[in-house]
């Protein structure tokens, strides 16, 4: 067999695998007809023993996966088989797929053009009236043309005596991507760790982490004084290796490995966090970025990133209709 990339075998992990050593095809057959599964389109896929060919290298990882499958699934298939009890070991498998799905993993998100539909400092731009002057220079920074802490800095001067009043006007109005709110309170549901690591302004990221009831929000603090911004940044830039620093930070607090982290973002300054994730989404990226992520959208609806996390369309529907308030 050909083998797998990491994005594939990270993919794997977030399914249940079962192996079986069973030889006989209608058993084997009975089973994928009772649980509704298909091969290719459904959740669970069939793997004999001799698909897993010693040497490969991607021979440990499926059998690692087999191994952390939850028992309920198995002894699901063995009362199917047994005694076509096919409510309770639905009942069952469900139980325990929604368990394999909540692996509680975090996930951390840039805000400008993936968690929010704009560039959040060239709408400041616009308000100051240095619109294309500040645009100019995001452009830069989104390719990579220009180091990120000086493009920062150049554009903060541009901001100078802007008022405080006029940007809280500007959040009321910033526009979130589709499916971003959607995308939070489905991890929420199933108890994942958000946090939103910018290389904007902590001035927004605050009021978005209390909106949606984050768990973390870390970004650049602006500084202002008598109500209006004097042009400089306070505290330490957060820069493409600060949002990976962060990252791990984020993991080592939280009591996870790097693998089991989720990243996504779109810009240059996002390539280090992306790196270093378990599972780095380059969300309508440029080809830049997306040479250093695991996997691509390009599309702009953040809902998608619930299918790379291995969860279905009709566990979604489950999901949606769980999540609905008694009697609605």
């Amino acid at each position: 067999m050909d083998s797998l990339s990491n994005h594939s075998v990270h993919a794997m992990k977030t399914k249940i695998f079962i192996s079986y050593s069973h030889k006989d095809e209608g058993w084997k057959n009975r089973l994928v007809e009772q649980l509704g599964v298909r091969q290719h389109h459904g959740i669970i896929s069939p793997w004999t023993d001799d698909d897993l060919e010693p040497g490969d290298e991607w021979e440990k990882e499926i059998r690692a996966a087999v191994d952390e499958a939850a028992i309920a699934v198995l002894l699901a298939l063995v009362v199917v088989s047994a005694c076509a009890a096919g409510t309770f070991a639905w009942q069952a498998y469900r139980a325990a797929r929604l368990r394999e799905i909540a692996t509680y993993e975090p996930t951390v998100l840039d805000a400008d053009m993936t968690f929010l539909q704009c560039e959040v400092i060239d709408e400041l731009g616009k308000l100051a009236g240095v619109g294309e002057p500040l645009a100019a220079i995001t452009e830069k920074v989104v390719h990579g043309d220009i180091d990120f802490t000086t493009a920062l800095k150049q554009r903060v001067k541009l901001l100078k005596g802007l008022a405080v009043s006029q940007m809280e006007e500007l959040y009321e109005t910033l526009p979130l991507t589709p499916g971003a709110e959607e995308l939070v309170r489905i991890l929420q549901h199933l108890n994942y760790k958000i946090a939103i690591v910018s290389g904007g302004f902590q001035f927004f990221i605050s009021r978005l982490k209390k909106k949606y009831r984050l768990d973390y929000g870390f970004a650049n603090q602006l500084q202002i004084q008598d109500g209006k911004v004097t042009g400089e940044v306070e505290g330490e830039i957060v820069d493409a290796r600060a949002k990976e620093k962060i990252l791990v930070s984020l993991a080592e607090r939280e009591g996870f490995s790097l693998q089991q982290v989720v990243a996504v973002g779109d810009g240059a300054n996002d390539i280090h966090m992306l790196a270093r994730a378990g599972l780095g989404i380059a969300f309508n990226a440029k080809p830049i970025v997306q040479q250093h992520a695991q996997a691509s959208i390009s599309t702009y609806n953040l809902e998608l990133i619930l299918y790379f996390l291995g969860i279905s369309g009709e566990e979604l529907k489950e999901l949606r209709k769980a999540m609905k308030p008694p009697g609605s």
